[in-house]
Parts: C-alpha cells; structure tokens; sequence
C-alpha cells in the first residue's frame, strides 16, 4: 500500500468492482442441518456393519464431538483415544492455538464424549469396534488405516491394512460421506472443517452458551467461537416468515374490522 499506491489502488478498485458483480465471492464452509445429520447416521453407506461404512461412522462422530479442525484428522493417532466406563476421552495434545513450547500449554485438552443411547446414538460403541478391528499386531500409529478390498480377509474380520488411511482420501471424507449418503451440497462449500462448524452450531442450537461451546471447540475466546454462531438460509427464511405470518394476521384483523363498521 505504502510502497506501491498505485498498484495498491488498481487492484483495490478491481477487486471493489468484483465484489458488485458478484464475482470472485469467497463461500465460507458449511456445516449441515441436524434433519441431514439424522438422514447420514441412518444410511446404509455408514453402516457399521462394513469397513468403509464403520470407518465413516466414527470420522462422523469425531467431527460431531471431537470438533477437530480440518487438518487435524489425518495428524489423528490411536493414542488419542482413552476408553473409560463412561466413554470415551478424546485428547487433543497440541492445537492450533496451543502449540506447546515455552510459550504454551503444558497440559492436553481432553473431550470426554457422552454416554451411547442405546439402539439410537452409538459412538463409543462404533468407536471401539473399530479399535477392535485394527489388525492385532498392528505397528501403525494413526488412528485412520487403509480399508482392506480383500474379500476374504474381510469375511475373517481382517477389515483394515496395518498402514495408514491415504492423506487425499482423509482429506475429502467429509464431503465424500455427503455425496455417498444423497445429501444435497450443490453449490455449498462442504469440506472437513464443514464437521467442526457443524458440531459448534449443534452445540448453539442445542441452547449451550458461548463459554459451553468453547469447552468443546477449543477456543480462547468468545469472539473466536462466535463465528460459528451462523444464522442459516433456512433461518433467515423462517424470521422473514415470521414477518409476514405477521402481516397476514394485522390484515385479517383490519379487514375483520371493516366488515363490523
């Protein structure tokens, strides 16, 4: 800006005028609904009665109560995950706002996920399965393996490799358990960090305050956590409702009125 004005206000003006035609606009990532939420957990492709099914079942839930950043999946390992008679506690040993060092945290950041309901809501119980189904010897560390494609193998319970989940596929599961279950995400920007903003408006909606949310996501600051307190398309449309539900009413009354006098 200081050294070259003149470039600086070039493309300051170009990108002013793109911003009118609506050209360029960056789109924020995108959580889901808690409807498209129910609709995942019931369908057949996270099933966890298969290996790639499982496997998806449980990123799901991470996401949903781990609140991981986007990146933070494929750096996920096994030693994260502590099974207690409660459930289990996630841990998180460094994070974005934490790096630890001398100017750091010294101590980890744990999430202890609730209790299953039985028959409904299971993650501990498909977490641990999966767990289960880790080859025996297994010598990887990341949490995330490779699924096997042997049939045979599978059919003895050898359901992943002793090796880790490839980076590009970690990277796009989000959005690859979106497409596989049917849900709509034309035109939206669904991508890994779409699980963490929707686990922090879940925790909003479900009627938890800042400070609550914040023990979950991690944030240290209020500011921080309330970018994720979004009103949706779907609310903007129900408060407009509201208005003319309004409208509606005010001209039945008045023409109710008119019809007395």
């Amino acid at each position: 800006k200081n050294h070259f004005p003149k470039l600086h206000a070039t493309l300051d003006g170009t990108l002013k005028e793109m911003k009118k035609l609506g050209i360029g606009a960056a789109k924020p990532h995108e959580g889901l609904t808690n409807d498209e939420l129910k609709i995942i957990l019931d369908h057949d492709a996270v099933s966890s009665n298969n290996p790639e099914g499982l496997l998806r079942r449980v990123f799901l839930w991470i996401c949903l109560l781990g609140c991981p950043r986007g990146g933070e999946h494929y750096n996920l390992l096994i030693n994260q995950f502590e099974d207690t008679d409660n459930g289990f506690i996630f841990k998180k040993f460094h994070q974005k706002n934490d790096q630890g060092g001398l100017e750091g945290n010294q101590y980890t950041f744990e999430i202890p996920f609730p209790s299953d309901v039985k028959g409904k809501a299971e993650p501990n119980a498909d977490i641990c399965k999966y767990i289960s189904m880790r080859p025996s010897d297994c010598i990887t560390k990341e949490f995330y393996l490779g699924i096997s494609t042997n049939t045979a193998a599978i059919s003895k319970g050898k359901w992943y490799y002793d090796r880790a989940l490839g980076e590009k596929r970690i990277r796009g599961m989000f959005r690859e358990i979106c497409i596989a279950c049917g849900i709509d995400i034309f035109g939206r920007n669904i991508s890994n960090y779409s699980g963490r903003d929707t686990a922090i408006q879940s925790i909003f909606d479900a009627g938890n305050e800042e400070v609550e949310a914040m023990a979950i996501s991690g944030h240290n600051s209020s500011a921080g956590v309330r970018n994720y307190l979004k009103v949706t398309k779907e609310k903007k449309r129900k408060i407009l409702g509201s208005v003319m539900q309004r409208l509606t009413e005010d001209m039945s009354d008045i023409n109710s009125k008119t019809e007395i006098q």
